[in-house]
């Protein structure tokens, strides 16, 4: 059975009929929508809201009264809003023809519909106005419809305006209630975790703390006698040490090579100078007494050189022996002196434990 109705809207630009089609092609309520021009503009179809076409943006944007109309339909039912001869109103238009539909809309779905478009659209109806009489000029009746229009489109705006910011506020508000019983959740959680390190902690430098005080206690029990015997065993086997090799260190050695270096360097410039020199001395019964006693000179100074040197070298060397000889017997004798203050002290500390003191005479003579 088809069906067709009528609402008087309030006139919009063009820009509002884009958005409300628009916006019900993406509600899922229609497929496409075609918007017709004046002039006779050629219709502008849109499938996809995303993609509107560059003419009708230019449109939208302009927002003047270019737009003659705009339909869509669906399952028998069209939807369009036409522009009609009033400069204050249009009119949105139903029209139900479920004939040749497979399937019909369902009611359900057309209710919708309907009463989406009437909630975007449809803001007074001026029959239902306050006057009624015809006694009230058209010109008021239609100024009055258009200040209650505005009126009711406003307060709409602000419904929606304290809805939304109540809705904001309590997902604001709801937010942060869950964000703080997270951040106390977590904040527990972590604490747990470090009294439980702490205590691990604890407890591992407790019984570490306890082993020091058994090991201290260990080392204070220990005798007194065991542990200087240990100290004059070590000095002893650290002296045999140093008696079985002797020597120098490699830093003194170093030291010493520029002597042996010099002196051998000087013994044997000499020798070969004074051999060459010697070889190159001019027959005595052909030269004169002085130029041989000339010649003779070189090979001689080289020769006292060379003999001197060696003299000295010999006795840093035997110096340095000496003192190596010094030193060893020295450390024998540090050694032994060692073994005789171990014994005093043997005796001394053994004697302390009875009420004589230690003789005078055998303290003198140790």
């Amino acid at each position: 059975m088809a069906a067709e109705n009528k609402y008087k809207i309030v006139r919009y630009g063009d820009r509002k009929w884009i958005n409300v089609f628009l916006k019900a092609i993406r509600q899922g309520f229609f497929e496409q929508a075609s918007f017709h021009g004046i002039s006779g503009i050629a219709a502008i179809t849109v499938n996809n809201p995303e993609e509107m076409p560059e003419l009708l943006q230019f449109i939208a944007e302009q927002n003047a009264g270019v737009l003659h109309s705009v339909s869509t339909s669906k399952g028998g039912l069209s939807v369009s809003i036409v522009r009609i001869d009033s400069p204050m109103y249009d009119e949105l238009q139903f029209h139900w023809n479920p004939q040749n539909q497979t399937p019909p809309l369902p009611d359900e779905e057309r209710a919708k519909i309907i009463s989406w478009f009437t909630a975007k659209l449809v803001q007074l109806d001026p029959e239902r106005g306050l006057f009624t009489g015809t006694d009230i000029a058209e010109a008021a009746q239609n100024e009055l419809a258009l200040r209650s229009a505005t009126i009711e489109r406003f307060e709409q705006v602000q419904a929606k305006l304290a809805e939304d910011t109540a809705a904001f506020n309590k997902a604001i508000q709801d937010n942060y209630l869950a964000e703080k019983e997270r951040l106390d959740a977590l904040l527990v959680e972590e604490r747990s975790k470090l009294q439980e390190e702490f205590s691990k902690k604890q407890e591992a430098l407790d019984r570490r703390s306890s082993d020091l005080d058994e090991r201290e206690s260990g080392i204070d029990a220990l005798d007194n006698t065991a542990a200087r015997r240990q100290i004059r065993k070590d000095l002893l086997a650290e002296l045999q040490r140093r008696s079985e090799k002797f020597a120098l260190t490699s830093g003194t050695n170093r030291l010493r090579w520029p002597v042996h270096i010099v002196s051998l360097a000087i013994v044997g410039a000499g020798i070969a100078g004074a051999y060459y020199f010697g070889t190159k001395l001019p027959d005595p019964d052909k030269a004169s007494g002085i130029a041989y006693g000339i010649a003779l000179t070189k090979p001689l100074g080289l020769t006292f050189a060379a003999v001197g040197t060696a003299f000295f070298y010999l006795r840093w060397l035997n110096r340095w022996f000496e003192q190596h000889a010094q030193a060893e017997f020295k450390l024998k004798q540090f050694q032994l002196d060692i073994e005789r203050a171990s014994w005093l002290v043997e005796t001394a500390l053994d004697w302390g434990s009875k009420e004589d003191e230690l003789p005078k005479e055998l303290m003198e003579g140790l």
